[in-house]
Order: structure tokens, then sequence, then C-alpha cells
């Protein structure tokens, strides 16, 4: 994701700063993060805002802070936030760059791999349908 604004990407599950998702890279916070759907705008709008359910300990509180840091240079604007095709160098969909993906002999699981699929294609309004 491409963040402008903050409302459409969510602070946690989406993959918006760096190569994977906070959930994956700060794992331990996510784990006793309060709200786990948190947009980027609700964290970053008016400040850095996140609660957590408990208190952390020094490791975590190390992880706190590296979070804090790596955030911190994210500036929200106006706009809308956009998906960005990380298979393509312009960041476009294309059948080529999803046939090249899927026939790839490295990839086991591609369950995860067509709902991000299809979750691009129904935010681009690709979905064909006949209803």
């Amino acid at each position: 994701m491409e963040v402008r604004s903050g409302f459409q990407t969510r602070f946690w599950e989406d993959t918006w700063l760096g190569g994977c998702t906070l959930k994956i890279e700060f794992d331990q916070l996510f784990r006793y993060c309060s709200n786990p759907n948190i947009s980027v705008q609700e964290v970053l709008g008016g400040g850095f805002h996140l609660s957590f359910r408990r208190s952390l300990t020094p490791g975590e509180l190390q992880d706190w802070h590296r979070l804090r840091e790596r955030v911190s240079q994210v500036l929200v604007t106006e706009g809308r936030d956009e998906m960005r095709w990380m298979l393509e160098k312009k960041g476009r969909y294309t059948t080529r760059s999803l046939y090249k993906i899927m026939t790839f002999g490295g990839v086991r699981d591609m369950s995860a791999f067509k709902i991000q699929i299809f979750l691009w294609m129904a935010f681009h309004n690709r979905i064909q349908s006949a209803v």
C-alpha cells in the first residue's frame, strides 16, 4: 500500500512500510495490541497512538521503540491510499506477472496469494461477473 491519508490502510495487517506487514515484523506487539484492525490514520493522525492490553516487558519495549522509529518517518497527507502490485516495476497488475508467480516452482501455498489477488482485483473494480 502507498499511504496518503491512511484511512484505507490497516496499520498491522497491510504491507505499507517495508517488505512485510508490521504484524509479522513486530509479532509480540501485535499479540497484545488492543485494536488489531486499526488504520494508519488512527495511529498517526494526531501523533502516535497505539494501546495494548497489558504492560510491555523490557524486550517488548525495545520492539516498541524500533516500531516508533520506523513509523516516525511516515507522514499522512490528503488523498486516497493506493494499492501497488509489487510484482511489476510500474505497480500495475498484469496477467503476465500473475502467471509468472503462479508457475514459479518455489511457491507452495497459494491460498494467501490468491486472497491477495482477489482483494486487489476487488479494490480496483476488476472482478468479472455477469451480475
